[in-house]
């Protein structure tokens, strides 16, 4: 039988990136999640490079340590009972 492979995206379109921008400008306490995705998909760079031009508050799960510089001043820390409290506190509020 033929199977036909799967396209993965590799960028969103322009549409979604508009849209994407549009829901961060309202946000009104904005913080990146970042987990361990972002390792398997070899994206640090890019969430590296995302936060320096967003500025955005950031925090990891324990798999996605690593993918943010521990030293960066938008980072928050690790969530969970072994994060910080700051870190917790973003995300909940």
């Amino acid at each position: 039988p033929f199977v036909k492979p799967v396209v993965k995206p590799t960028a969103l379109s322009e549409l979604k990136l508009s849209e994407a921008k549009a829901l961060l400008a309202q946000a009104k306490k904005p913080v990146l999640y970042v987990g361990g995705g972002v390792g398997m998909a070899k994206a640090t760079q890019a969430v590296k490079k995302f936060l320096q031009i967003t500025k955005m508050p950031s925090v990891s799960t324990l798999k996605g340590l690593g993918s943010i510089d521990p030293t960066d001043p938008v980072y928050m820390g690790m969530i969970g009972m072994h994060g910080t409290k700051a870190a917790n506190v973003a995300v909940q509020e």
